[in-house]
């Protein structure tokens, strides 16, 4: 029953994360006016206004013109109520259970932006830092010291390969925006989490990388979007982090 509540607040939350995608690069206001249709632009029924559900009746397509609507408004609402059951059935009602849910939300959104404007908005990573922040302060302060370390080291060593980048390369590799978002990754996360994080985020990024390029989609030197590769590896890390680490320290004979 927890579980069911606890998903479909989280859907609502979609609901409002695909308003931020949307409205938030365009630089329209979040809250005015209601929500409607980008391709008429007829105003939208509560009732075609439910999480998933809407989707679904609707068969995908806008009541009035028959727009398709994307399919990124349904995944963003599932995902967005599937993570936090995830996260309260490993971690249980807790700091971390509150903190990773909306770290995992902000990842989905700024994913999604990065995809499509290859940009991460600074109000994201600016609400995100402030928020965990404070429950931080809030739930565990004595967390505070090593989160603000590992949003530095993590900010430090994102901001090193962006200037490598732009040495070697003669051009941005890294953006300046993934450099902040790792930054508060790193603070919401801990340096125990965070170098592993790190290596999984650039390990899935090379990897893809060299399938599109394989498969002629991407040129060799054209900058992937780093957010879905972060958020990627975020959630890996959350999930099986301590898994993987006794795997690989086993492996070294370490453990």
């Amino acid at each position: 029953m927890i579980g069911i509540l606890i998903f479909v607040i989280g859907a609502i939350f979609g609901s409002f994360l695909n308003v931020v995608t949307y409205r938030l690069p365009r630089k329209i206001s979040l809250l005015f006016p209601r929500s409607s249709c980008p391709h008429c632009g007829r105003f939208i029924f509560v009732f075609d206004n439910i999480p998933i559900v809407s989707y679904l009746s609707l068969g995908g397509k806008c009541r009035f013109c028959g727009w398709k609507i994307p399919f990124r408004y349904f995944f963003i609402e599932l995902v967005s109520g599937i993570i936090p059951v995830i996260f309260y059935l490993k971690y249980g009602f807790c700091m971390e259970f509150l903190l990773y849910s909306i770290l995992s939300m902000i990842l989905l959104v700024t994913s999604f932006i990065d995809l499509e404007y290859m940009k991460i908005p600074n109000p994201i990573v600016i609400f995100g830092g402030l928020t965990f922040l404070l429950i931080i302060v809030l739930f565990n302060p004595n967390r505070l010291i090593d989160g603000l370390i590992s949003g530095l080291v993590a900010g430090f060593l994102m901001l090193v390969l962006s200037l490598a980048g732009k040495v070697v390369f003669k051009k941005d590799a890294v953006g300046f925006g993934d450099v902040k978002l790792t930054a508060m990754t790193g603070l919401c996360l801990g340096l125990s989490s965070l170098l592993l994080d790190l290596f999984l985020s650039f390990f899935l990024s090379a990897g893809i990388g060299i399938v599109l390029i394989m498969l002629k989609k991407v040129r060799i030197d054209e900058r992937l979007p780093f957010a879905p590769f972060l958020a990627s590896g975020t959630f890996i890390t959350l999930i099986w982090g301590k898994q993987i680490l006794s795997f690989y320290l086993k492996l070294v004979g370490l453990q």
